[in-house]
This record gives structure tokens, sequence and C-alpha cells, in this order.
């Protein structure tokens, strides 16, 4: 079996009692492409910021090559 590339598992992002982003999921394989698209405000921005380790989800995780994003140094994860 391949390991994703890139893994969003059940991320949830909450500010001031309001969710900018619930239960987003999805893996991305070698060679996959990804468009996030939806209207202004929809959270683009926040997943993205998650994703690339800037904001830590409320809930959730986020998976680089099989590994937990949150344990991989920022220097690693720029070499990506």
């Amino acid at each position: 079996m391949t390991v994703a590339l890139l893994e969003a598992r059940d991320l949830c992002v909450t500010a001031n009692g309001r969710d900018l982003v619930q239960a987003v999921s999805f893996s991305v394989a070698a060679g996959d492409r990804l468009a996030i698209i939806g209207p202004n405000g929809a959270g683009k921005t926040t997943l993205l910021r998650m994703l690339s380790g800037m904001l830590r989800p409320s809930s959730g995780e986020v998976k680089l090559g099989g590994r937990r994003l949150d344990r991989i140094s920022a220097a690693e994860r720029a070499l990506h």
C-alpha cells in the first residue's frame, strides 16, 4: 500500500466559538493534483495554513509522507 504524500483527517478549527473549518478529510498521492475552491470566507486560507503547519487544528491531523506534521520540524517541512 502506498503512503499518501499529503493527508488531512477530520481537520477542524474553531475561533471565538465559530467553526472556521469543519471535518475536512482528503489524501493526495504523488502526482495527484488538488484544487481548493470556495467562496470568500469559506476557510480556504485557514485550511492552507493548517496544511503548511502555520496553524494548529482544533482537532484532526495532517500527515506529510505518513508522518504527523506536528512532529516534523519547520526546516524539514520547508524541503517539501
